[in-house]
């Protein structure tokens, strides 16, 4: 939803140290939670402290949760810090999440999407110039467009 270069500037603008950032591979992916946890966080990264929410999921098929976090923290030496959701409810008790800014954005409804992320939602990309037979003003769509289902 948010692009890397926008994703790193808000990190930056939080006042942290660094950020790592991994290529999310098929080898990555096939990682069971302790290697994970062990080739990551404790040698790659030096972690003494791990900071996670209620619902992570990590590792090979989401096998890792905060349970799992909780006992390779005391196995491999770093304390774990468990963090409830910023906002985690909304005025119409729906959990806020991506899932519902995407939602809210094909449904036209920026001002709601702004809302759920706090701030307008930004899209960057290239033009690319297409049929310029179609008139965008027009009520009706471009020859090769579908309708959504009724």
């Amino acid at each position: 939803m948010t692009g890397l270069a926008d994703k790193l500037d808000r990190l930056a603008a939080t006042g942290l140290d660094g950020v790592l950032v991994v290529e999310y591979t098929l080898e990555f992916a096939q990682q069971t939670p302790q290697e994970f946890v062990h080739t990551w966080l404790v040698d790659g990264l030096g972690a003494a402290t791990v900071v996670v929410g209620r619902d992570t999921k990590f590792g090979r098929g989401n096998a890792g949760d905060v349970d799992t976090m909780r006992a390779l923290g005391i196995a491999m030496g770093f304390e774990l810090d468990v963090i409830d959701d910023a906002c985690a409810i909304s005025e119409s008790g729906r959990r806020w999440s991506s899932t519902w800014v995407r939602e809210l954005l094909e449904d036209g409804r920026m001002l709601d999407a702004a809302g759920v992320l706090g701030r307008p939602h930004r899209l960057r990309g290239t033009v690319v110039h297409g049929d310029k037979a179609w008139d965008a003003r027009s009520d009706s769509r471009p020859p090769t467009s579908r309708s959504p289902a009724a």
